[in-house]
């Protein structure tokens, strides 16, 4: 709380990530904004870029802004503290701890030696934490930006994960935050648009969500505490993808909590030798209480 206005007079409007009034939407809808004229798109990967933040250099960029000595010290001492791993303690020669307190400032303090070095010329470059992406207007101009932060991520003592790092047009698809981004042709519009939607790897994780909070609670449960469990996943996927355009996602998460459902109610009734969809239809658990994900959006 002390020392994060110090650096957030320096960094820069392309940085979102973990900064006071910016947010993962902001990031979303800029890079949607940028991608209607620059559709060659540079997707890096930082390779455990959490893990291997060299001390030393971090240490530099942070006497950029912080001279107390005590100070220092406590961040020294605090990013070389051991980590406790099935009753052993190993410690680390370099990183930062991820789910420390101080962990998203320090990231974003030596990532911004990235930013301050970027150059606009070569792409407009969106990054949230060290996920990040460049947007060009040409596939040359993307080649020429991939090269550029090659130089600059290998100068800061950080690797780019070589099998994830990619340049692709945005018909091609790629992800960002959660999202899919991708240009097709609409037929009402009658020209080709630019849509983005929740990407195959957040769906899942919100399916494996729901049926493992609906596994947590025994038989005996009343539905309507299982459903309001369900309904404050489902009102959090929703406040994030209301942004996108995420209707079709939306059925089948419904579809998906009402299938999940009929399974527990089945248990419940000691009807296993029925699927259950006729006599609990989805329209059942609806007039129990189950969110209408599409009107969330």
């Amino acid at each position: 709380m002390i020392i994060e206005p110090l650096y957030e007079a320096d960094f820069l409007q392309c940085s979102y990530g973990f900064r006071p009034k910016r947010s993962t939407h902001q990031a979303v809808k800029e890079v949607h904004k940028q991608v209607n004229y620059r559709k060659w798109i540079v997707d890096i990967d930082l390779k455990s870029y959490f893990d291997t933040i060299p001390h030393g250099q971090l240490m530099e960029c942070v006497r950029k802004r912080v001279t107390d000595r005590k100070i220092l010290h406590l961040i020294r001492k605090w990013l070389k503290v051991g980590i406790l791993e099935e009753g052993k303690v190993r410690y680390v020669v370099s990183g930062s701890p991820q789910g420390g307190v101080l962990s998203p400032l320090l990231s974003n303090i030596y990532l911004h030696e990235f930013d301050r070095q970027w150059k606009e010329q070569y792409g407009k470059l969106v990054r949230y934490a060290d996920d990040m992406v460049i947007l060009c207007r040409t596939q040359e101009a993307a080649k020429q930006a991939l090269q550029r932060a090659a130089a600059i991520i290998e100068k800061l003592g950080l690797e780019m994960n070589q099998e994830k790092t990619r340049i692709c047009h945005v018909r091609e698809g790629f992800d960002f935050l959660g999202f899919t981004y991708r240009e097709g042709y609409s037929e009402r519009l009658e020209r080709e648009v630019r849509v983005k939607y929740p990407r195959k790897k957040t769906m899942k994780s919100i399916r494996q969500k729901i049926k493992e909070v609906i596994k947590s609670f025994p038989l005996g449960t009343e539905l309507k505490e299982v459903i309001a469990a369900i309904n404050r996943k489902v009102r959090g996927w929703a406040n994030y993808f209301r942004i996108g355009n995420a209707y079709a996602a939306a059925i089948s998460l419904n579809n998906y909590v009402c299938m999940q459902l009929r399974i527990f109610w089945r248990r419940r009734k000691q009807r296993k030798d029925i699927s259950g969809t006729r006599k609990w239809p989805n329209a059942f658990f609806y007039e129990k209480g189950v969110c209408y994900v599409p009107n969330l959006l």
